[in-house]
């Protein structure tokens, strides 16, 4: 089973965690500001298992607090499992300008494992 939600597919069942993380920690799996992240919700912390354009994050948990004092990890963590996902609007660091900037992310939940990918406002996707 391949559960898609949006732009982004995230085949846990048929291809496993393993290849999963594989795949979105893997540097081809972003497209510039475009890439998918995954994060454990533990129950003490939301832990940071893949980002292809964030690798510094992986293997840690951090408070998720952007430059406007919101606390978009609590949106995370409130993403059930019911109802498909949820917007999240928030203040992150662009990966090609190293700057902040309004960040919007999709994010589904399946079991403990949230799932999101989103873009950043200002940028546009350019298609031949």
């Amino acid at each position: 089973m391949i559960a898609a939600d949006g732009y982004w597919a995230f085949p846990v069942d048929d291809e496993g965690l393993e290849a999963t993380l594989a795949h979105y920690n893997a540097p081809g799996s972003a497209d510039g500001p475009w890439y998918a992240f995954i994060i454990e919700d533990r129950e003490d912390a939301l832990y940071s298992i893949a980002s292809a354009n964030r690798p510094d994050l992986v293997g840690t948990t951090w408070e998720r607090i952007d430059a406007n004092g919101f606390d978009y990890g609590a949106s995370f963590a409130a993403v059930t499992g019911e109802g498909g996902g949820r917007w999240v609007s928030y203040v992150f660091t662009h990966p090609e300008t190293g700057e902040d900037a309004p960040k919007h992310s999709w994010v589904v939940r399946r079991g403990d494992l949230l799932f999101g990918a989103g873009w950043y406002e200002g940028h546009r996707r350019v298609t031949p």
